[in-house]
């Protein structure tokens, strides 16, 4: 077989591609519209009031008692701090030099 017997055959299915397409495809392409939002933005209505807020509740005991824990803790921590600094030379948090 010469290698010039091989390509009309390799060319003969390219060839009735490109025919089926040419007769399948529009001769021009269709126009592009715009697509429309997934989504529309709601906006409330105008005789709608937003939600009010919810009045502010009186502190309860474990309201109280927080605070007070949070305060211990603050001063707690301000000894803690003064500690560290009288062990390190004042102010150095990594130790001693």
């Amino acid at each position: 077989a010469r290698p010039d017997d091989a390509a009309p055959a390799i060319d003969a299915p390219i060839a009735i591609f490109d025919e089926q397409a040419s007769a399948t495809s529009p001769a021009e392409p269709a126009p592009v519209t715009p697509a429309e939002p997934a989504v529309t933005p709601v906006e409330p209505a105008a005789d709608q009031e937003p939600p009010a807020a919810a009045p502010p509740r009186a502190p309860s005991g474990g309201d109280r008692r927080f605070a007070a824990l949070d305060s211990e803790l603050d001063e707690l921590l301000g000894r803690l701090g003064a500690l560290d600094d009288d062990q390190t030379g004042g102010g150095q948090a990594d130790g001693p030099a």
